[in-house]
C-alpha cells in the first residue's frame, strides 16, 4: 500500500513538472514578464538593423534590463440604468444583501477591524486604498481618486473586471437592483 501511495505521489509530481515545462514553452515571450527563451532567440532570423547593431557594439549581445510596464487599472463605467437604479436603491434590502454576500469579508461598523477585506464604514467618498490598517493590492493603491457611486457600482458588479489583479476574488453581484440596494446601504454608513 505504501508503494502505491509513493508511486502516485511521484506520478503526480512528474505530470505537474511536465505540464509546467510545456506551459513555459508555449508562453508568448512578447506577453511574458520574463526575458525571452534563448531557444526562441536562435530561431528568429536576424534583421539587417540587428546585424548592424551587433557588429557595431559587441556589448549588445548582453540582454538589457527592461522595466516592467505599470498596469493601468481598467475603470468600468456603470451603465446609465445602474445610475438610475442607484438613486432608487433600498438601504434596508441592501443591508440584508450585505450581510449575506459581503459580511464574510468586510465589516461595516465604525471602528471595527478589517477582515479579509477592509472595513467599509464611510466608504462612499473615501480615498481608494485608504483604510489605514488594511494591506491593499498594488493596483488598488495605484488606482487613486475616491470611491464615488459609479465606481462602487462598477467594482461590486465585477471586482476583477473593474480592476484586474485586485485581491478581491469575489465574482461580483450581477443583479443591478441588488447592487443599487447595497450602494444605498453603504451610503448610510457615515456619521
Amino acid at each position: 500500500m505504501l508503494k502505491n501511495i509513493l508511486g502516485s505521489i511521484v506520478f503526480v509530481v512528474v505530470v505537474l513538472a511536465l505540464i509546467n515545462f510545456i506551459g513555459d514553452a508555449m508562453v508568448d515571450p512578447a506577453t511574458s514578464p520574463q526575458s525571452p527563451s534563448p531557444l526562441k532567440a536562435e530561431i528568429q532570423a536576424p534583421t539587417p538593423e540587428s546585424a548592424k547593431v551587433s557588429d557595431a557594439a559587441p556589448e549588445a549581445d548582453q540582454p538589457e534590463e527592461v522595466e516592467p510596464e505599470a498596469v493601468e487599472p481598467k475603470v468600468v463605467e456603470p451603465q446609465e440604468t445602474e445610475r438610475t437604479i442607484a438613486m432608487a436603491g433600498d438601504a434596508a434590502a441592501g443591508k440584508n444583501i450585505f450581510r449575506k454576500k459581503c459580511m464574510g469579508c468586510h465589516t461595516a461598523t465604525k471602528g471595527e477591524p478589517d477582515r479579509t477585506g477592509p472595513n467599509l464604514w464611510d466608504v462612499v467618498g473615501r480615498k481608494k486604498g485608504a483604510s489605514p490598517e488594511y494591506r491593499y493590492s498594488t493596483p488598488m493603491k495605484a488606482l487613486g481618486g475616491v470611491w464615488n457611486e459609479a465606481d462602487i457600482l462598477g467594482f461590486i458588479a465585477g471586482p476583477r473586471t473593474f480592476l484586474p489583479d485586485t485581491k478581491m476574488t469575489f465574482a461580483g453581484i450581477k443583479n443591478e437592483q441588488e447592487r443599487a440596494d447595497i450602494l444605498a446601504f453603504l451610503n448610510t454608513l457615515k456619521d
